[in-house]
């Protein structure tokens, strides 16, 4: 009990690509925690906090059975399971079986409802894992592992013990991944307690695993403190976050205020118009690089028996049957190739533009190193520029939308994220606006050279040697801190409070085909539960078009640029029979045919349909 951190709060930003962990003890002061291994015993550096979301099964068997021997400190072994950045080196040294062994995309499988993990151990146990929302409570679960291990490094002798832990999330999970990551991390952390913690039944009403705010309010919170918006009295400040990170581009939109209820808060902040590209992130851009250089180079691939994975938004192309697989060798080559790759991303590529050598492994798991690849420098920085370019059009689509029954003289748009230092995002931004001559003004990323010439400009102290500042990375985890309950800052997310369950808007624009453009009927903005009028249907068949981009809401999209589904139904139609369509939860609709215009009573069928 006497270890028991009583004003203790941490907050984690689990990510795509690293994970973030804050905490602060009996003080108001605010830290980052490394969660390592060997890394700990060097000097802190930025990136140490940036804990990669990877964890390495060596031998899983023997893992399971010490886990589950205790309710709280089993005598697990670093030896059996690692995590974070000893498990990441490991990832990018060893051999395409060695690759089976390590999961790095922990993030990504969660946010999935269709995945399988397949895994195989160091002593060759193979372990296939349900797509995660179907998992039990009594399946193993990576997620409450990676927990375990975070909440291992957290409650020690060193630091002590700490009971009331917040999560952020994109703004595009839904309730039910929402919660069910909660309840992964809550049974994790609470592994790490000391039993007799555990069997404290008043201790542990104090225990909590929370979601905090979603990570673009959560990274609003913190760098708006930080660029020191201290509003007065009826004072708007009106803002857009762009959070564009390793595995997605979130984007939120919002007002900071001065609170009213100065008792209990300082400050509110409300927002709202959430959206963003769910493949649109640095390391997503790095495989699309990848997966363009594979296909240039086929021909030398398919004479080494050399395969590689295709990234599901990328398109197919003519004779990949026997180049593109989800094997672990062609995962592991894209990992490979990515790494190379990963300069010209990174403004740090230091070869001819012309050739690369990399090696990679054949179809029968051989590592056949040197190859020689042909890449086009220009081409693949114009690849860049283009996607970056399409996630900033989809940026400003959005801020109109969120923005368009609001009056404001000023708007400040906020970066975060890692991907955001890359020079093109401002670049595009700077270029929109002196295009469009808006009273807008870019805040970088916190923790570049450019936020601290911005903060000196505000004239506000800067010391760049501090590790304790947030950054564009850590801010989100900083920002759940700030906003949790109980705090100084009054979170009123608008876009849940619109329904009655907290769950968030509906993510796709639904529509139909018109001279080969989208043209969106159903949107995010429709709400749920209202009938839509969609098409005629005439035949047993029809196609349903949609996408998550707001781009679609124009009406000019490219067909080929959103997604079908053919809907197939009881019985041919042919007398002028209508599909309506509704949305009844984030990604899944209710389609009805009926005779004439919709009621209760008239349909003649009707089918529930998940999009993804």
């Amino acid at each position: 009990r006497l270890d028991i951190k009583k004003g203790g709060i941490v907050g984690i930003d689990f990510g795509t690509k690293s994970t973030v962990v804050v905490f602060q003890d009996d003080k108001n002061i605010t830290l980052p925690m490394r969660i390592s291994g060997n890394i700990l015993n060097k000097e802190v550096e930025d990136s140490d906090f940036e804990n990669p979301t990877v964890i390495e099964f060596r031998n899983l068997d023997k893992f399971i059975k010490d886990y589950q021997t205790k309710e709280g400190r089993p005598i697990t072994s670093w030896e059996d399971i690692t995590v974070s950045h000893t498990a990441s080196q490991n990832l990018l040294n060893g051999t395409s079986l060695e690759f089976s062994s390590i999961i790095s995309d922990l993030k990504q499988w969660a946010g999935s409802k269709k995945e399988n993990l397949v895994v195989r151990d160091k002593k060759d146990l193979e372990k296939v894992f349900k797509p995660y929302v179907e998992l039990s409570d009594e399946d193993f679960d990576p997620i409450e592992i990676y927990a375990y291990y975070i909440g291992s490094y957290i409650n020690n002798m060193r630091n002590g013990i700490y009971l009331e832990y917040y999560l952020s999330f994109p703004v595009t999970y839904e309730k039910a991944i929402r919660s069910k990551i909660l309840k992964s991390f809550e049974k994790g952390i609470k592994k790490s307690l000391p039993v007799a913690i555990l069997k404290d039944e008043e201790v542990m009403k104090k225990f909590k695993v929370k979601h905090g705010a979603n990570e673009p309010a959560a990274y609003a919170v913190c760098a708006l403190q930080e660029y020191g918006f201290e509003p007065e009295d009826e004072e708007k400040v009106y803002y857009g976050v762009f959070d564009f990170g390793g595995g997605t581009l979130d984007f939120d939109f919002g007002i900071w205020r001065a609170s009213e209820d100065e008792r209990s808060y300082d400050y509110d902040i409300e927002h709202f118009g959430a959206g963003g590209d769910r493949y649109l992130g640095g390391e997503n851009i790095l495989k699309e690089l990848a997966y363009e250089v594979f296909k240039e180079n086929k021909d030398i691939l398919r004479s080494k028996g050399i395969s590689f994975c295709r990234p599901e938004w990328c398109d197919r192309f003519l004779g990949d049957e026997e180049l593109v697989d989800k094997s672990q060798e062609a995962k592991l080559n894209v990992k490979k190739l990515m790494e190379k790759l990963r300069g010209i991303w990174e403004n740090s590529y230091d070869g001819d533009g012309e050739k690369i050598k990399v090696g990679l492994f054949n179809k029968k798991s051989e590592l056949i190193e040197g190859i020689e690849l042909t890449i086009d420098k220009e081409n693949l920085e114009k690849m860049i520029e283009d996607k970056i370019a399409g996630g900033i059009d989809n940026f400003f689509i959005a801020m109109n939308r969120a923005f368009k029954n609001e009056e404001y003289d000023k708007l400040y748009i906020l970066l975060a994220g890692n991907s955001c230092k890359h020079p093109v995002v401002m670049d595009k931004f700077k270029e929109i606006i002196e295009k469009e001559k808006l009273n807008i003004e870019i805040l970088p990323p916190l923790g570049t050279e450019q936020a601290y010439e911005k903060l000196q400009e505000l004239g506000m102290e800067v010391d760049k040697n501090d590790k304790t500042k947030p950054t564009g990375k850590t801010g989100v985890a900083y920002g759940i801190v700030s906003s949790r309950n109980g705090g100084r800052i009054n979170v009123i997310n608008r876009d849940e409070k619109s329904n009655d369950n907290n769950e968030i808007n509906f993510k796709f624009y639904v529509g139909y085909e018109a001279r080969k453009k989208f043209k969106p009927v159903l949107t995010p903005q429709t709400g749920y539960n209202n009938f839509i009028y969609l098409i005629n249907v005439t035949s047993d068949v029809f196609d349903l078009h949609y996408s998550s981009l707001p781009e679609a809401s124009s009406g000019k999209m490219p067909i080929e640029k959103v997604k079908k589904e053919r809907v197939f139904l009881n019985k041919e139609y042919e007398d002028g029979e209508k599909v309506y369509i509704e949305a009844i939860s984030s990604d899944k609709i209710r389609c009805v045919v009926t005779k004439d215009d919709i009621t209760e009573k008239n349909y003649l069928e009707e089918k529930e349909i998940v999009l993804d």
